[in-house]
């Protein structure tokens, strides 16, 4: 360490008979440092003089340069001195902490302790159990500190998606906690202790995580498993434990946040009883608990009663009441096998359908079920009309709300379609669904990154594209031509939604072409680990170009789009547009004419002197922009040098730097 510059510093205020040492927490680390001869200070300001060094520390400085203390004798007093100030720790929460001392000085000092003896923990002063350091800092030498790493990371960014190891870093927090609260005799413990009271303020506060959903999440998902809400339950029912006790407190808001919040069914049933006695008895701050609970003892596990209820809560959907949450939840989980494996792609050896989740997915849509959800999407997406006005109220409860009705909704419904498109083939002409799809899609897009619901709306955004998908099944008719085929087929009715949705109206530009991007396969090269087989080259150059051929007889719409969207000077609208423009571009020769013709034909009329604006450069900058691609490069100097109409391009280009 470098010597403390005491230029400026007045000479009374420095000790002459050393000059000045440098403070530190251990002053043998090093040999003293002398500072230079002291001047004069200037008249105003100079730095603070460092404090005089304590007597034990000129003491022990003065036999260092003796040589009766050796470094060893160093490292055993430093040692010493951590175990006084761990054993004093102790004896304060024994005897009640001196005014003087904050409680932040005590988590320094096991904190301090536990780091200098290198152990994951220190003993706890029952001296019955191990107690965690709860090392905030990420020391990543305790368990603890291993599970804070991810989490401070995600919290130095409140504004972007958290870590992928922010989840199971939460989990496992949320489960430290209730380890802890499960090693109190709970019997005996007072529940307004001050460490029972730390460990419940701690699991409370990672529901306030500033991460999106991801501490409510954690703590429901925890508390929801293995029995730990009876820890919390036995807390609760105490005698002891007073009506404005901050211990009851603590448990009564966690309670209600699980059930609010939870996903479990099976969770929620095996606790409806008991906590709708336990709030009936003596508990008025969990009366809204019940109303997410008898919905449950109501419905009884019958798929009849909850269409029941969503078609008798149409008018009334928009105020999300706990009764259409409840019996969605309750569809989705006799409907839904774990994981999605009813939709899975991949068999693995040893697995089987279980007909039990298709059955019940049919009697739903028997009882007008696709009908109900519908309508109830689409009275929501219209009760937010223009969505990114209310991205600010979708940032908690109310985006939590949603989002925990839209996505078992948008899932039932993808099971509904594609399982009636397989049975019905051509003969199903249905589009109702995919206008009110595409106002979900762009409505859950308004849920913002910081959001609680963020995470899940992406979800319902994947759900919502793959449900569109279902409607690309290259079917044909056999009493109709190819080409009537094609231009009226489900496929091309389809994306002409899509496109007819994209131009309507410029608030919903973006979401449409990100709906297309996602429908639309990925641009050439395909990024692969190993080289593709013959049979999946030649399955997806067949998927282009089928694609092609859809969407050859939506060339007006598609023409209508591109001109529409890239005379724009929004710069994230535009990279859409080329993301979209590329893979078009990829599918087939005729896409990719119909993007670079529209291009240059709204490029075109402006070149001409009189009736060049500020549309132009952009344009030109757009195009320009597109041509590093080598499908658009090749299919722009075709044309340029094939057709007649744009042959003076290039000459008109050229007269611009004149």
């Amino acid at each position: 360490m470098d010597s403390v510059d005491t230029s400026y510093v007045p000479a009374e205020s420095v000790p002459t008979h050393y000059g000045s040492y440098p403070v530190q927490d251990n002053p043998m680390e090093q040999e003293p440092v002398y500072s230079p001869p002291i001047r004069q200070p200037p008249p105003y300001p100079w730095p603070q003089a460092p404090p005089p060094m304590h007597t034990e520390q000129y003491e022990r400085k003065e036999m260092y340069e003796a040589g009766s203390w050796s470094r060893r004798d160093e490292s055993q007093h430093w040692d010493q001195r951590r175990k006084e100030r761990h054993q004093d720790q102790y004896s304060r929460y024994d005897r009640g902490r001196p005014e003087d001392q904050s409680p932040e000085y005590d988590e320094h000092v096991s904190s301090d302790y536990a780091t200098s003896r290198g152990s994951g923990g220190s003993q706890d002063y029952y001296g019955k159990r191990p107690k965690w350091n709860r090392d905030w800092q990420g020391n990543n030498q305790t368990p603890e500190g291993v599970i804070a790493i991810p989490m401070a990371l995600s919290a130095k960014r409140p504004h972007t998606p958290p870590a992928p190891a922010a989840q199971p870093a939460y989990r496992l927090r949320a489960l430290s906690y209730l380890d802890e609260l499960s090693a109190f005799d709970i019997e005996s413990a007072e529940p307004d202790s001050a460490p029972m009271l730390e460990v419940l303020q701690g699991l409370y506060n990672l529901t306030l995580a500033n991460i999106g959903n991801i501490g409510k999440s954690s703590v429901v998902h925890v508390v929801s498993q293995a029995g730990y809400l009876d820890i919390l339950l036995k807390l609760i029912k105490k005698k002891e434990t007073k009506k404005r006790s901050p211990s009851r407190g603590y448990v009564s808001d966690i309670i209600s946040l699980c059930f609010k919040f939870t996903s479990s069914v099976t969770f929620a049933q095996k606790y409806c009883t008991e906590i709708c006695d336990l709030v009936a008895a003596n508990f008025p701050e969990m009366q809204d608990v019940q109303l997410w609970l008898k919905p449950y003892k109501d419905m009884s596990n019958e798929v009849a009663a909850a269409c029941e209820i969503l078609k008798s809560s149409v008018d009334s959907c928009t105020a999300l009441p706990p009764k259409i949450i409840c019996a969605i939840r309750l569809l989705k989980f006799l409907s839904i096998p774990k994981s999605d494996r009813d939709l899975c792609p991949m068999q693995f050896d040893g697995e089987y359908d279980e007909l039990k989740y298709k059955f019940n997915v049919l009697q739903i849509y028997s009882l007008d079920g696709l009908t109900s959800l519908t309508l109830m999407l689409q009275k929501l997406t219209k009760h937010y009309e223009q969505p990114y006005l209310y991205s600010s109220r979708l940032i908690g409860r109310q985006g939590l709300l949603l989002v925990a009705f839209v996505l078992p909704a948008v899932q039932l419904l993808r099971r509904m379609l594609i399982y009636v498109i397989q049975v019905r083939n051509t003969e199903f002409k249905d589009l109702t669904a995919v206008p009110v799809l595409l106002q979900t899609f762009a409505l859950m897009q308004a849920v913002p990154i910081n959001g609680q619901a963020h995470t899940d709306a992406l979800r319902v955004c994947r759900e919502i594209v793959e449900t569109l998908l279902a409607y690309t099944q290259p079917i044909y008719s056999k009493d109709s031509s190819e080409n009537d085929a094609l231009n009226k087929s489900l496929w091309t009715q389809m994306m002409s939604e899509v496109l007819k949705y994209t131009i309507e109206y410029p608030t919903n530009f973006v979401s449409g072409l990100m709906v297309l991007s996602e429908l639309l396969p990925l641009p050439l090269p395909l990024q692969c680990r190993v080289a593709l087989l013959p049979a999946e080259a030649t399955k997806l150059a067949n998927s282009r170009r089928l694609w092609s051929a859809h969407l050859h007889s939506l060339s007006s719409l598609l023409e209508s789009m591109i001109a529409l969207t890239s005379m724009s000077n929004c710069h994230p609208l535009l990279q859409i547009l080329r993301r979209v423009c590329v893979q078009l571009s990829d599918l087939a020769a005729p896409t990719a004419q119909i993007v670079v013709r529209t291009l240059c034909d709204a490029i075109l009329p402006l070149l001409e002197p009189p009736k060049m604006d500020s549309s132009l450069p952009r344009l030109l900058n757009f195009l320009a922009r597109l041509m590093t691609h080598g499908s658009i490069k090749a299919t722009f100097l075709f044309i340029v040098n094939t057709i007649e109409k744009y042959q003076s391009m290039i000459t008109l280009m050229t007269d611009i730097f004149k």
